[in-house]
């Protein structure tokens, strides 16, 4: 019965593990913000909201950033608020981004950090 009870919880151990330990989608930040002279140093994904901390390097940033939900083709399927980010030279600053209620977290693949894409008129 012991040899049972042991081989029953080894089958079973990995598929608990699986269902309940499943890791958050990763997080990058985008090639526009790079070139402006931001890092992203952490990065935690709770729910429908991620949160960042981001730095400045050796230039004053001002922006407005957003956070884009993307599934296993790279496609965009959610789209938080932007945020405006207004740095110093050499600060850092945590931003959350939440989104909204429509976003099925099952299809999100990994999130990005973008800069707001801005209309000239």
């Amino acid at each position: 019965m012991e040899r049972l009870t042991r081989r029953f919880i080894l089958l079973l151990a990995p598929l608990f593990l699986f269902a309940c330990g499943g890791s958050e989608p990763p997080v990058s930040l985008g090639s526009e913000l790079s070139k402006q002279g931001l890092s992203m140093t952490n990065s935690k994904v709770v729910s429908k909201t991620v949160t960042v901390y981001l730095t400045s390097k050796d230039a004053a940033v001002e922006t407005s950033v957003v956070a884009k939900a993307l599934n296993a083709t790279g496609q965009e399927i959610g789209r938080s608020s932007a945020t405006s980010l207004k740095l110093d030279a050499n600060d850092g600053k945590s931003l959350s981004f939440t989104f909204g209620g429509e976003l099925d977290l099952e299809l999100v693949n990994k999130y990005e950090i973008a800069a707001k894409a801005t209309t000239e008129e």
